[in-house]
C-alpha cells in the first residue's frame, strides 16, 4: 500500500480520454503490461499521481467536523454535520405511538435518506438506487445502539437529507449515520452509545516490480478522489462499546493486509470523532460536567464554577415539604432524617435524589472505613457520601454529570461540615466504562475502591471481573443494614501489594 510520499500511477482510461485539456501532457504515459509469460501485451493509458490531495492532507488524514444540534424546533431531535464541503442535516421525529399497528415489544426504526436535486454538480434523479442503499446502511449502523426493548409500540422516524455532497455515497453515509446518532440522542431517546463512521476508498495504481497489483488507500476521500475509485469502505460503530455496527466494502480487494491496516486506521478515526460528537453535545444541551471539590480542612470561600442558573435551579428542584412528594414517593418521607439526620435545617433534595441519595449511617461506615487523604466519588450525586468522607478525609472530590445536583451537594456540605472552602470546576467529559474496565483504570491512579451496589446482585460477576482485573486485587464484601432491612452490599476492592491495607469493618 502506498504511504503517500512516492509517485503512484493510478490508472484513468477513460477520464483523459474524453476531455485530454484535463490533463497536463506530461502527466500522461502509456504503459504496457504483459499477460503471464504469454507473448500477449496490453497498452494503457495513465496519468501520474503524486498524492498531493486537493485539501492538503495525506493520504490517512481525516477531514475536521462541524456539529450542530438543535436546528429545527418543530423536531425531537436534529443535527447538521460539515465535512469539508459535505453538509448534511437530520431530523428525528418521535419516540411517538404507532396506532392501527399489532402491537410490539420494540421500537421500529424508519430510516428516510435524501439527497437535494442540488446537491452535486450534476442534478440528481428524484429516484436514486444509491439512496435506498444508503438508507439501509444508516439503519444498520444506528439500530444497534437504540434502546428499542425501552419504547414498546413506538416508533422513531429518521430524515436525512444531503445539502451538499463533496464525497462518495459511502462517505455521506458515515456522516449522515453521525449526524442521525447525535440527532437521536438529542431527541432524549436512550442509547448505548453514539455512533461515529467514517469511510475510505482505494484507486487502482499501475503495477512496478515490488508490487505487482497496488493500491492507494484514501480515508475520508473527497467527490473527485472517490471518482476513480475501484473499492470502497465504510466503518461505523460505537467506541464507548468499543463496537462495530456496520462494515461495507465494495469492490475487488488485492491485498487483505492492506485492508486490514485501513481499518485499524478508520477505527483512530472513529474514536477521535467520536471525541468531538460527544464534546459538541455537552456543550449545547447540557451544562458542562463538573467537578465538586470539598476541602475538609481549610477556610476560605471561593467558588471557581457556579451561575444564577444552577442555584436557582437547585431551589426550584428542591423538595422540601411532604406536600412537594410525589404521591408514589411519599413513603421516603418518613425517612428524611435517615438520609440527613439535619434534613430541617436547609437539606436540598430533588425528586431522583429521595431515593437514591445513600443514607447518611451507611456512607459514615464507608467514609470511616475509607479514611486517606484523598477521596473521589465518581456518582456525586446530591452529596450524600462526599459529606461523610469530608470528615475523614482530608481532600474528597465529587464527579457528577448534572451541575444541579453539584450545587445541592455544595449547599448540603456546608451544613453539617461547616467548611466554606466549596469549589466547583469544569470537568472534561470521559467514555463510559464498567466492569473490569472500571477496576483497570481505578487502579492506576489509586489503590481501594468502593462499590455501593444492589443488594440482589450476583457476586459471581464480582468475582469474575476480579480474576479478569490485570492487577492483583482483593475484593471485601460487607451487607449494609439499617435496622432490619437489608439496604445494599459494600464491596471493598484493594490491590494486592499495598502496604496501608484496611481493616476489615466490624459490625455496628
Amino acid at each position: 500500500m502506498s504511504t503517500g510520499t512516492e509517485p503512484v500511477w493510478n490508472v484513468d482510461p477513460h477520464h483523459a480520454l474524453q476531455n485530454p485539456k484535463s490533463t497536463c501532457s506530461d502527466n500522461l504515459v502509456l504503459h504496457t503490461m504483459k499477460i503471464d509469460n504469454e507473448n500477449l501485451n496490453i497498452t494503457r493509458l495513465a496519468q501520474k499521481n503524486v498524492c498531493m490531495r486537493p485539501d492538503g492532507r495525506e493520504t490517512m488524514d481525516s477531514r475536521s467536523l462541524y456539529l450542530q444540534t438543535g436546528l429545527i424546533p418543530s423536531a425531537s431531535g436534529s443535527a447538521l454535520i460539515e465535512a469539508g464541503n459535505t453538509k448534511i442535516v437530520c431530523a428525528v421525529h418521535g419516540p411517538r405511538q404507532v396506532r392501527g399497528r399489532q402491537y410490539a415489544g420494540k421500537a421500529e426504526l424508519n430510516v428516510q435518506f435524501e439527497m437535494a436535486p442540488f446537491c452535486e454538480r450534476n442534478r440528481r434523479a428524484s429516484k436514486d438506487s444509491e439512496v435506498a442503499s444508503a438508507a439501509a446502511f444508516v439503519h444498520q449502523a444506528l439500530f444497534p445502539s437504540i434502546r428499542i426493548d425501552l419504547l414498546p409500540k413506538s416508533s422513531i422516524d429518521v430524515h436525512i437529507m444531503v445539502l451538499d455532497a463533496d464525497t462518495s455515497i459511502l462517505g455521506c453515509c458515515a456522516l449522515a449515520t453521525m449526524a442521525a446518532s447525535a440527532a437521536v440522542a438529542q431527541a432524549g431517546v436512550q442509547m448505548y452509545g453514539l455512533v461515529v463512521g467514517t469511510a475510505a476508498s482505494a484507486t487502482p495504481s499501475l503495477p512496478t516490480d515490488d508490487h505487482p497489483t497496488q493500491q492507494q488507500w484514501l480515508v475520508e476521500p473527497t467527490k473527485s478522489e472517490s471518482a476513480n475509485a475501484s473499492t470502497e469502505l465504510l466503518l461505523c460503530g460505537m467506541p464507548s462499546l468499543n463496537a462495530t455496527t456496520c462494515y461495507v466494502l465494495q469492490g475487488p480487494v488485492h491485498s487483505m493486509d492492506a485492508v486490514k491496516e485501513v481499518s485499524h486506521t478508520l477505527m483512530q478515526v472513529i474514536t477521535k470523532h467520536h471525541a468531538s460528537m460527544a464534546q459538541s453535545l455537552f456543550n449545547e444541551h447540557t451544562f458542562p460536567p463538573q467537578l465538586f471539590v470539598c476541602h475538609s480542612r481549610m477556610n476560605g470561600c471561593a467558588t471557581a464554577w457556579r451561575s444564577q442558573e444552577v442555584e436557582r435551579l437547585a431551589e426550584e428542584r428542591a423538595i422540601r415539604s411532604k406536600d412537594d412528594l410525589p404521591e408514589n414517593m411519599l413513603k421516603y418521607w418518613r425517612f428524611r432524617e435517615s438520609l440527613f439526620t439535619r434534613f430541617n435545617e436547609g437539606i436540598l433534595l430533588d425528586e431522583e435524589s429521595w431515593f437514591s441519595v445513600t443514607p447518611e449511617a451507611l456512607a459514615y461506615r464507608t467514609a470511616v472505613e475509607c479514611k486517606c487523604e484523598v477521596a473521589m466519588d465518581g456518582f456525586c450525586g446530591a452529596g450524600g457520601n462526599i459529606i461523610q468522607f469530608a470528615m475523614t478525609c482530608d481532600h474528597v472530590l465529587g464527579i457528577d454529570i448534572d451541575p444541579v445536583k453539584l450545587e445541592m451537594a455544595r449547599k448540603n456540605g456546608v451544613i453539617p461540615t461547616n467548611k466554606k472552602y466549596v469549589n466547583a470546576y469544569p470537568f472534561a467529559a470521559l467514555q463510559p466504562v464498567g466492569g473490569k474496565k472500571l477496576l483497570e483504570l481505578t487502579f492506576l491512579i489509586c489503590d481501594k475502591l468502593v462499590m455501593f451496589v444492589p443488594r440482589n446482585m450476583d457476586l459471581t460477576d464480582v468475582a469474575d471481573a476480579v480474576n479478569e482485573v490485570e492487577f492483583g486485587t482483593m475484593v471485601h464484601v460487607e451487607e449494609m443494614w439499617m435496622g432490619q432491612r437489608l439496604k445494599a452490599l459494600s464491596l471493598f476492592f484493594e490491590k494486592k501489594g499495598t502496604n496501608n491495607k484496611p481493616e476489615v469493618p466490624q459490625s455496628s
